[in-house]
């Protein structure tokens, strides 16, 4: 058999063998010698003892003894235990692991120091120019706010939501690469201090604690004591303020870097819509018209009736002292029609209306159910005023509309990002300079004899009584001008106003609370405005008596201004078009007013439009504003008869004669 032989070995030391416990029978318990501690020799009882001396008591000379340097080497391989002795005999601190110990003393295999090609080195080095790199394009980012367009939007390359995630994301992984780096650099910077030999001063408890500052944020404040000690050194104001950009990058980057719906600086540009035909063409209208009737079975009046029925469900009136606006449009007709006598109504009741006829409330509609559409009075001629130089009851009226065209050319626009496309959190404005539509109405209040040349069967040797049903086929007579009238000048009739300046002819008088029509029918194309001629009640509004002197004779026409701008405002939960216009005769404030994009533009009567007169016709029809020649007795005509200004001699000059009584409905309010 073979043994191994003993190791010889410079750097190995022999096996130490622990030191048996000297018995002794002293300390043996027994009848005749029960446990007990010997007599004090200074200590208190129950202290332990390393050697017999009094001195090394720990009650009393602990502070002595701790400050001794230990006798035994530091480099020895195995430290042997120490017995200590106890009073009382009971406890034993012998520890389990006495007898463990190294079997060789030998230096590290390994170095300290690492190669800087390691994998370590290498790995940490990505990791720098990955947080450094990204770092710094989203603080370019975030120094430009960069507009992302389409390229972020609901179907677009990404989605909000996915954006938001890619930017935290992304912000995640340069905080942790950064901590990372920041990490090691804080340990290479201790272990260089804890090895450099020429210093050799090592490092403090507080010192090894600033990486749990960068990796455990919550020690700033649960180890305050360590921060008070290290944090004033540049290394602790460097590990200090690594660990609060930690904390705070992904938050930092999901305010500034991440797409957010800002507003940017106004922008100028031009918009394009799609443009089918001219304004107000009743052909166009008819066509595109939707009706399950077929053409061949219906060919005369199938594009008619399916206008009538559009505009008596979608069309749009503004009432207001028998000024009424008309527009052909796609608008809740009577539900704009009753929300803006309730507006006005209110107005009265709660004592916010004023005499001014520029404070009654503005027109409005809705557009497609989502778009409210506000239409400014642009035109509100002094009653009394025009009483004083006339010596007639004369309303004069007109309405602006915003350019509705503005919203198809908003859709159209594709770097225009709609609220839908971004989840509905998005809205943009635009202010365009566009001309307005505008809506004319001129009434004048008269008696049965002030009416004699404008009702057919007030006249001379005729047939009476007219037949309504083949009205205004039953009409002849050579002079369309009617030889000149008393109202020529306010209703500009005449050669001398134009080509068919005709005055209008009703076939017969209205009876109280109904109106009768006249429109183009049986007139060569050019006139440019209908009329409508209403009977009111035998009182007006305060019960004075009226003397069937409240007839009504008024004129609609329709034309554009280019002294307005049209803004609309879109979001999600709808939108606002809204025409925006001054008084031509006074300088504007807008640069967007239409005149100032186009100085030859035309205004006034140049602008009227021969074809508006073709769909006022149609849409005075679906409203019964022509029921009166069968004495129809409607809801509609009735509201409408009772709004007409009466002349002084029936009622003061202070209430429904003058402009304040124009904002005045009928007493029971």
């Amino acid at each position: 058999m073979s043994s191994k032989p003993p190791v010889t070995s410079a750097q190995s030391s022999p096996r130490v063998q622990a030191i048996d416990r000297p018995k002794s029978d002293s300390h043996m318990p027994s009848p005749h010698h029960p446990l007990m501690s010997p007599p004090s020799t200074g200590g208190w009882s129950g202290t332990t003892h390393f050697d017999n001396s009094p001195d090394s008591d720990t009650a009393y000379a602990g502070a002595k003894h701790l400050g001794k340097q230990s006798t035994t080497s530091l480099h020895s391989s195995f430290q042997p235990s120490v017995y200590a002795k106890s009073d009382t005999g009971l406890l034993s601190i012998r520890s389990r692991y006495d007898e463990w110990g190294p079997h060789e003393s030998c230096r590290s295999r390994k170095h300290i120091k690492r190669e800087i090609g390691g994998c370590p080195s290498v790995t940490i080095l990505v990791f720098a120019v990955f947080s450094t790199a990204l770092s710094a394009i989203f603080l370019v980012i975030a120094l430009l706010g960069p507009r992302y367009r389409r390229l972020v939007h609901t179907n677009g390359p990404l989605t909000p939501s996915s954006a938001a995630f890619l930017t935290s994301f992304l912000a995640k992984m340069i905080e942790l690469s950064y901590i990372t780096v920041l990490v090691a650099f804080i340990g290479q910077a201790l272990a260089r201090r804890a090895l450099k030999q020429e210093q050799a001063r090592g490092v403090t408890l507080a010192e090894l604690s600033m990486r749990g500052w960068v990796q455990q944020p919550g020690t700033l404040f649960t180890q305050w004591e360590s921060v008070r000690y290290a944090g004033v050194s540049i290394l602790g104001l460097i590990s200090l303020l690594g660990a609060i950009n930690g904390m705070l990058y992904t938050s930092a980057a999901t305010a500034l870097v991440q797409p957010q719906l800002k507003w940017p600086n106004w922008e100028q540009r031009d918009m394009k819509s799609l443009v089918r035909t001219k304004f107000a063409n009743p052909d166009y209208i008819q066509e595109v018209c939707k009706t399950p009737i077929q053409e061949g079975y219906d060919v005369d009046y199938k594009g008619f009736t399916c206008i009538q029925l559009e505009h008596a469900a979608m069309g749009m009136e503004f009432v207001d002292r028998m000024r009424i606006y008309i527009k052909a449009d796609r608008m809740a007709g009577y539900h704009n029609y009753f929300g803006y006598l309730s507006t006005w109504t209110d107005l009265i009741q709660n004592g916010t209306g004023a005499p001014d006829p520029t404070s009654r409330p503005k027109g409005f509609a809705l557009l497609n159910d989502n778009t409210t559409i506000s239409a400014p009075w642009i035109e509100q001629a002094n009653v009394t005023q025009l009483y004083e130089d006339t010596g007639f009851v004369v309303n004069n009226v007109s309405m602006a509309l915003p350019h509705p065209s503005v919203i198809g050319a908003a859709l159209g626009d594709k770097s225009i990002m709609q609220p839908a496309e971004l989840g509905g959190l998005g809205s943009y404005h635009i202010r365009a300079s566009v001309a307005s539509p505008v809506v004319h109405v001129l009434c004048v209040t008269m008696d049965e004899d002030m009416l004699k040349p404008f009702v057919y069967e007030k006249w001379d040797n005729v047939t009476i009584p007219v037949d309504t049903g083949s009205w205004p086929t039953q009409l002849s007579y050579t002079d369309p001008y009617l030889g000149g009238t008393d109202f020529d000048d306010i209703f500009r009739w005449g050669p001398k106003y134009g080509l068919y300046k005709y005055p209008p002819v009703f076939s017969k008088l209205p009876i109280d609370y109904n109106t009768i029509m006249n429109d183009t029918t049986g007139m060569p194309y050019g006139r440019d405005s209908i009329y409508i001629l209403g009977k009111g009640g035998d009182v007006d509004s305060h019960g004075n008596p009226t003397n069937k002197d409240n007839y009504a004779l008024c004129q609609l026409k329709v034309s554009q201004t280019p002294y307005c701008s049209t803004h609309y405002n879109a979001s999600a939960k709808g939108g606002t078009l809204e025409a925006i216009c001054t008084d031509p005769t006074e300088p504007s404030p807008d640069p967007l007013q239409y005149i100032k994009s186009s100085p030859a533009a035309p205004s006034g009567n140049d602008t009227l439009v021969p074809d508006g007169v073709n769909i006022a016709s149609e849409w005075g029809r679906s409203l019964a504003l022509h029921t009166g020649v069968v004495n129809a007795n409607g809801s509609n005509t009735r509201l409408l008869t009772q709004l007409i200004l009466t002349p002084p001699s029936s009622s003061s000059p202070t209430s429904s004669s003058s402009a304040s009584a124009s904002l005045n409905p009928p007493s029971p309010l």
